[in-house]
């Protein structure tokens, strides 16, 4: 649907009827556009796409009650150099998290194995609060919900708990990106609830 000239909240308009003439009841929406300035989502405005901007979706509808939730970044045209490896950071963050996922782990942990990442990367001043806010956080009758994914939240994973890890930060590669599945935590590991590719989109 995104074309170069459209603004973000007739983007946000389409993806609101696409998700609701679907099923979704609601759906909760935050999105990014632009390069390097960009510091956050938030919800949309009159700014045009145009060529070579990173696009961040954090899409989560809302299904019998219950919610769900997906991040992915487009970019329009062919990405840069910086933006494919600020994308693989991200990858391979959000991969370390679903691949530590277990029932008795603890949430603190979640946070550490995905910054850990950023840090080996010699991103490590970007995981705090300054450019970030979470790493995840539970999901299910509410779309934010506890437990964060956090270094300082200390909480017991159990199976059967639904939430989503998302490394979604700033990073001065390409500004701010995020990238996200929703798992739901099985008896030996978790799932992935979403079935969407994984990769940096491109138009």
């Amino acid at each position: 649907t995104i074309a170069i000239g459209m603004k973000e909240y007739e983007l946000v308009a389409e993806v609101e009827a696409f998700l609701k003439s679907n099923g979704a009841e609601d759906n909760f929406m935050l999105i990014a556009s632009g390069g390097t300035e960009v510091t956050g989502m938030k919800p949309p405005t009159e700014r045009r796409f145009q060529w070579g901007d990173s696009v961040t979706t954090e899409l989560t509808p809302q299904v019998d009650g219950y919610w769900a939730q997906i991040c992915r970044t487009l970019v329009l045209g062919e990405p840069s150099a910086q933006q494919r490896e600020s994308f693989a950071i991200f990858s391979e963050a959000q991969k370390a998290a679903e691949d530590f996922l277990r029932p008795g782990v603890n949430i603190s942990d979640l946070a550490r194995v995905q910054n850990d990442v950023f840090r080996k990367y010699g991103y490590g001043e970007y995981t705090g609060p300054k450019y970030t806010r979470v790493r995840g956080h539970g999901l299910g009758l509410h779309c934010d919900e506890n437990p964060y994914v956090l270094e300082d939240v200390n909480y017991t994973v159990k199976e059967g708990m639904t939430l989503i890890a998302h490394p979604n930060t700033y990073l001065p590669l390409s500004g701010y990106m995020v990238f996200g599945d929703s798992l739901v935590v099985t008896a030996n590991g978790c799932a992935s609830l979403n079935q969407t590719e994984r990769k940096l989109f491109q138009t």
